[in-house]
């Protein structure tokens, strides 16, 4: 029942969980997870990507969030413009980076919970793949469109957030919107290791690789589940 994530590094081992409001399925990407709920037989099909349908569509990393510096990469098509969307959340359920910032501002920003919602001038368009880059290197953030610095600087850090994609945790900032290719590093990457890698797989000799922590594909092969959970905590 559990398909695991394509990556290209040894020590990427943090799994990811797929919750569907809409068909109500839980599926599991790489887990160790013990869980309870009712799952019938279904049909999950070959993906290259996910989508988020903008109705709690969400992704629960059960990471733990870490200092500066850092990066964060992803591929993006903005399915339609929203009053505001989460893109990584941290795991205090609030702190994050925002797809359309709080609320109905459509920036590209990031949270620091109780402190500021920061904005960069940049909004993404809709139905178009836009490559996102998100940098900290330990006093201002700055974001990467593209593979070009973007909208600005934030004078600010926060921690990397490893909560979940998609929403936070009081089930506000829903995403609307497909992603693809999420690369999370320990380091803020140079401008030129951005451009020179958005759009490729990264190889081993990427001049970075040994900052490279996490790295979801979101490759999955077609999988067909027939089991049924009822009020019990099973181990996959």
């Amino acid at each position: 029942m559990s398909n695991r994530v394509t990556n290209h590094k040894k020590p990427i081992r943090t799994p990811y969980i797929w919750e569907s409001q809409h068909s109500k399925i839980k599926t599991m990407r790489n887990p160790i997870f013990t869980f309870g709920f009712i799952l019938i037989s279904t049909f999950l099909f070959a993906q290259n990507r996910l989508n988020f349908d903008g109705y709690q569509d969400h992704v629960l990393l059960n990471g733990t969030d870490f200092a500066p510096p850092w990066t964060a990469e992803v591929l993006v098509h903005k399915n339609a413009v929203g009053a505001y969307s989460h893109l990584l959340t941290s795991t205090n359920g609030t702190s994050g980076f925002r797809l359309e910032q709080y609320i109905n501002n459509n920036r590209v920003g990031i949270t620091s919970a109780g402190i500021a919602d920061w904005s960069f001038n940049y909004q993404l368009p809709v139905g178009e793949w836009v490559h996102l880059a998100f940098t900290c290197d330990g006093q201002s953030m700055k974001l990467y469109v593209n593979g070009v610095q973007t909208g600005g600087v934030i004078n600010g850090t926060i921690p990397f957030p490893m909560g979940m994609i998609g929403l936070n945790t009081t089930g506000a900032g829903a995403l609307n919107s497909k992603i693809d290719e999420l690369r999370i590093w320990n380091t803020a990457l140079p401008q030129t290791s951005i451009s020179e890698y958005m759009l490729t797989e990264i190889p081993a000799d990427h001049p970075q690789y040994d900052n490279l922590v996490n790295y979801y594909q979101f490759d999955e092969k077609n999988i067909q589940i027939h089991i049924t959970l009822i009020n019990i905590h099973h181990q996959i």
